[in-house]
């Protein structure tokens, strides 16, 4: 139970400069913004951890309730989820992460990267790329193209480089990681699904290595990939 990280993270953010000593107070500095990132990035990692948590104890007996009054079983794992997005009181805190996260990030010249679901894997090789527009609400078609259904029936995992990345998606199958230029929300159910499925989400905040990114996906490319608790490391194959 995460609750000592929130109040860690808590005495993190009350020590940081405040801003409003006076004209004479300097900017905040590189080595601030890294302490700031590093207790953003922690609060996020136990949002998710205590999201994950409840969602956990909440579906087994959703699950049974379901079942014995006929409810559809992909309706009855949605309500932990929306549950916890409406009545949890860290879901405020989760949608200013996004925000936050890009803006310290820039302060620290951090690299480009934002994990928002770690996944199951370590690295990736020879991974191809698929790329979309959209990745759409669940139930709704991912992106109206062949690569997405390619993407779903392939035998080896693929990349999905996305644009846009809707909250209420689901990722399909034979996808392992998406990689795409929105915030995603830690509470988000595409998140909440991602970390239950072990894949990865991870936001790229630097517009030329997504550029080169969506371009090899266009043109049929493969990549291996690293990843790590922080960041993600792609070496794009010719």
């Amino acid at each position: 139970v995460p609750n000592t990280e929130f109040l860690i993270c808590l005495r993190q953010l009350r020590a940081m400069p405040s801003g409003s000593s006076g004209a004479d107070e300097s900017p905040p500095s590189a080595d601030w913004a890294l302490r700031l990132n590093a207790t953003i990035q922690r609060l996020n990692s136990a949002l998710g951890t205590e999201t994950t948590r409840f969602i956990n104890a909440f579906a087994p007996v959703l699950a049974r309730i379901g079942q014995e009054l006929g409810c559809d079983k992909d309706v009855c794992l949605l309500i932990p989820e929306d549950h916890v997005r409406s009545a949890y009181a860290g879901a405020a805190a989760a949608h200013l992460i996004p925000n936050a996260v890009e803006l310290t990030r820039s302060l620290a010249d951090l690299g480009p990267w934002q994990i928002v679901s770690r996944g199951e894997f370590a690295r990736l090789e020879h991974a191809p790329l698929v790329m979309i527009d959209e990745l759409l609400l669940n139930g709704d078609d991912t992106s109206g193209t062949s690569a997405s259904r390619d993407g779903a029936t392939a035998n080896v995992s693929r990349i999905m480089i996305v644009n846009v990345v809707h909250g209420e998606a689901d990722i399909p199958a034979g996808i392992a990681a998406v990689l795409t230029r929105s915030s995603v929300d830690v509470l988000s159910h595409v998140a909440v699904r991602a970390r239950n499925e072990g894949k990865l989400i991870a936001t790229c905040f630097d517009e030329n290595v997504f550029a080169t990114l969506c371009q090899s996906a266009r043109n049929g490319g493969a990549a291996n990939f690293t990843v790590s608790a922080t960041s993600v490391e792609i070496d794009i194959l010719k």
